[in-house]
């Protein structure tokens, strides 16, 4: 069986949960002895290269894939994508990207529906529910990420700075726009968010044709699943194939289990891409009002230089370090020497890998509320929820496990068994050939 797996991004240039679900999907198939390709956007004339063993080709979106192509507003260019995709000869071509300018649209997937016999398409992020991904109304209120063109234009503008009764009234505004059929989004910067309303009136079209395009449509976390639902996405379009702990085909999760020294720092570790939208600089506010002696934090993961110099501040103390970058065989021996993981994330993620790496080396998380983590992380079980964006909750969280340091040792020895990409792969395999 041959198997296309697009993407928007890969390595080695970029490193990212999806990149490395993809790539442990495809050493899967590889090793059970089917054909397998990643297909991405590169540049033109971007020479074919392996990764890990894993071919990846890319073809060429365009010299100016625009906001307006993504939105469905423009066609983009798809020639070279038609030409390298049917030069793989898939049997089935799974998508794992619909994301921004990045080269990949609905477009995309229209085309791979007339090459191949299947298609699939994976949620990694939310998309095409709620546009800001906090699933916040207004920044204050759980929303349950249906898509409204009213509610959700008042909720971007809210998320854009705006006061309440002000993003209130341009999100009325801009539904009276949309009423009107008066387009003013993708045409000028200065009127996109008076467009609000109509992107979310794509977006929603856009779930609609993904959801008829696609013969599934695959979740990494039950919640998501209710959430698309909700969205009118058919029952018997989705599967779920819950997320679990990537690791290489036949290695065992090694599990680790911490005893705590309560005369000692509690030792925190942060793991994945150093980004402002993960909550760092939150995190690294709030450790640093502890004294060293209270607590460790250690950093792994990319990061640009741009935020490498907001952080850099930070790590004058001490308490607080930068580590650099884990290989993957390097990750659950390197989590196993730490008593909790911190997942500080602003806005929501689907099923974050690291919580399934934090639970396989058998130590709790700390968590912001964010949709993706609460279905994983069982308050005083697992770990300990904390209200996202906010630094009150986190220090009142820390500062608890401070004057109770041996609920550490507890939590860790309540991890349920965690799924392994054996598993996730059997079902990606079961798919493909039904």
């Amino acid at each position: 069986m041959n198997v296309c797996l697009c993407v928007s991004w890969y390595f080695p240039n970029s490193v990212g949960g999806t990149e490395t679900y993809v790539q442990a999907l495809a050493r899967y198939l590889q090793q059970e002895g089917h054909d397998v390709i990643v297909l991405k956007p590169g540049h033109k004339d971007e020479e074919n290269y392996f990764y890990e063993g894993i071919e990846i080709r890319s073809f060429f979106p365009g010299t100016d894939f625009k906001r307006r192509m993504y939105l469905g507003l423009q066609a983009p260019e798809l020639t070279d994508f038609e030409e390298k995709l049917k030069a793989t000869s898939p049997d089935v071509i799974h998508f794992h990207s619909l994301t921004g300018p990045s080269g990949i649209s609905i477009s995309h997937i229209e085309k791979a529906r007339k090459i191949a016999a299947k298609v699939y398409f994976t949620f990694h992020l939310p998309h095409l529910t709620c546009a800001t991904s906090t699933f916040k109304y207004l920044k204050k209120h759980d929303c349950e990420g249906v898509a409204e063109p009213k509610k959700c234009a008042e909720c971007l503008f809210a998320h854009s700075g705006w006061p309440i009764p002000a993003a209130k009234a341009l999100g009325a505004f801009s539904t009276s726009l949309n009423k009107r059929n008066i387009k003013v989004l993708g045409y000028n910067p200065l009127f996109t968010r008076l467009g609000s309303a109509v992107w979310i009136e794509l977006r929603k079209e856009q779930l609609g044709k993904l959801s008829s395009l696609c013969d599934k449509l695959i979740c990494l976390s039950s919640w998501f699943c209710k959430v698309l639902k909700k969205n009118g996405v058919p029952k018997e379009k989705l599967a779920l194939f819950e997320q679990g702990v990537l690791m290489e085909v036949g290695k065992p999760v090694r599990k680790g289990n911490p005893q705590i020294d309560v005369s000692e720092p509690v030792r925190l570790v942060f793991l994945g891409r150093l980004d402002p939208i993960k909550g760092l600089s939150l995190l690294l506010s709030v450790i640093k009002e502890f004294d060293e002696e209270e607590f460790i934090i250690d950093l792994y993961g990319p990061i640009d230089q741009g935020y490498w110099q907001q952080l850099e501040p930070y790590f004058k103390k001490g308490n607080i370090q930068y580590k650099g970058i884990l290989k993957r065989e390097e990750i659950l021996q390197t989590l196993s020497t730490y008593h909790a993981m911190v997942v500080p994330s602003l806005v929501t993620e689907m099923a974050p890998l690291v919580l399934q790496e934090a639970f396989a080396a058998s130590i709790p998380a700390i968590a912001s509320d964010v949709a993706g983590n609460a279905a994983f992380v069982i308050p005083n079980v697992n770990g300990w929820l904390f209200k996202s964006g906010n630094t009150e909750s986190l220090k009142e969280v820390l500062s608890w496990l401070l004057k109770n340091k041996n609920e550490l040792t507890k939590a860790s020895n309540n991890m349920y068994p965690v799924r392994t990409i054996k598993d996730i792969g059997g079902e990606h395999l079961e798919l493909y050939l039904s």
